[in-house]
């Protein structure tokens, strides 16, 4: 059976080769191909949470190295198109961490064409976007889910197969892919716009991580759909259920630990999103998100698992070490959540090319009744192809809690964007 990393290189090879065939052939015919892309360059810094315990376990409870350049990331993103007959799609990244071994990754790799005006087919690892939402979209089963920390932004596709067929008053979208062995997942979304202002999905798939899930989102222009004097207001959001978990369940005895369980416990899980993002002025928008996760931990169920493992004084704490490996990313663990941002893009209108071309975003994201994330994005355009970003998240909660036992206090990354 072919690797997935031999895989994708062979479909890099047969996608450039193709792209060099009918670029050629455009060429002849006066028909050109659309190259465009960039690199970013990525260093980042912060300061380490001693006593967290995702921390590496030789600067437990060490103070003096709580400051320290931990990260530096070079990523690339190349696209070939020719409008209605193909488009090639490479999105790769190389990551040196300073407390793990360098890591590169191929994110996106895929090779789409066009069978007729309507029918578009795409084949090779690709993140396709089913529902509605920013920072989690209750109807996506299929892609790997963006680090709600905000992190890494780098969107992970799957490696698949798949088709859009697009009408001008709906769409149908198909996917087959891959969770264990041979093809093993697939499904279909339908969108359509009953009337102007409101865009509908729904959504079936099935997969051996979550067994048979389907739901719906929408996405409504508040002015076009309620009341004018509502415009500006964007209302969104999705649902849906499915039928195993994605988190291992505790299992806990008398005088032991609680140890992670078994994956895919059968059951009814339902999972949400509610949001309303609002265009206060030209530059001034406002979001805000509540969303549930039906498969993950309660609060109390949360909390007897993170206490022992923050407690580094704990005999039992040895016991725990498992979980550590199931809390892999921050924002997806527990059941409730709530996300609110603040963007100013750009920051002024007044012909200053310094303020002009300056962006700035303040978010905040909450687990309920328990711990936050807070961040602060600038983004300068000023030097036209070549953007810069600057991005900072802290964290802040009581102890034992959430993002209180992320690794940093607060971690701040800066990108030069060069675009081509």
């Amino acid at each position: 059976m072919i690797s997935p990393s031999k895989y994708l290189i062979s479909l890099l090879i047969i996608g450039f080769i193709l792209t060099q065939s009918i670029s050629t052939a455009a060429s002849a015919t006066k028909i050109k191909t659309k190259h465009r892309g960039h690199v970013t360059l990525s260093t980042a810094a912060q300061q380490l949470n001693t006593e967290s315990i995702f921390a590496p376990d030789f600067l437990l409870g060490d103070p003096s190295d709580d400051y320290s350049f931990v990260n530096q990331r070079v990523h690339a993103n190349y696209t070939a198109n020719k409008y209605g007959s193909y488009s090639l799609v490479f999105d790769a990244q190389h990551d040196r961490n300073r407390f793990s071994e360098s890591d590169s990754r191929i994110n996106q790799l895929y090779f789409g064409f066009n069978l007729g005006k309507n029918l578009k087919i795409k084949v090779g690892k690709q993140r396709v976007l089913w529902g509605k939402g920013f920072t989690y979209i209750a109807t996506d089963f299929i892609n790997p889910p963006l680090d709600p920390s905000g992190l890494d932004l780098a969107k992970v596709g799957v490696t698949a197969i798949s088709m859009d067929y697009i009408r001008k008053d709906y769409s149908v979208t198909a996917i087959l892919t891959s969770e264990e062995k041979g093809v093993d997942s697939g499904g279909l979304k339908f969108a359509f716009s009953p009337l102007a202002g409101l865009d509908l999905d729904a959504v079936l798939y099935r997969a051996p991580s979550v067994g048979t899930a389907y739901g719906g989102s929408f996405s409504l222009d508040a002015g076009q759909v309620i009341h004018e004097n509502l415009t500006n207001l964007v209302i969104f959001g999705s649902a849906a259920t499915h039928e195993k978990s994605r988190y291992p369940q505790i299992l806990s005895q008398a005088d032991q630990a609680a140890i992670p369980g078994e994956l895919g416990i059968e059951g009814n899980y339902n999972s949400g999103l509610l949001g309303a993002m609002y265009q206060a002025t030209g530059t001034l928008s406002l979001t805000g998100e509540y969303y549930k996760i039906g498969d993950a931990y309660s609060s109390n169920d949360y909390s007897q698992i993170l206490q022992p493992l923050a407690d580094l004084d704990n005999p039992d704490r040895e016991g725990f070490f498992n979980w550590l490996n199931v809390f892999s990313a921050y924002g997806r663990t527990q059941k409730e959540y709530v996300s609110l941002s603040v963007s100013k893009a750009p920051l002024t209108l007044i012909g200053n090319r310094f303020s002009d071309n300056l962006s700035l975003d303040v978010g905040m994201l909450r687990a309920k009744d328990d711990s936050y994330l807070f961040t602060f994005a600038a983004t300068s355009a000023y030097w036209g192809r070549a953007e810069v970003i600057w991005r900072t998240t802290w964290t802040g909660g009581s102890k034992a809690t959430e993002f209180a036992t992320a690794p940093f206090n607060w971690y701040s990354e800066i990108s030069v964007k060069i675009g081509f």
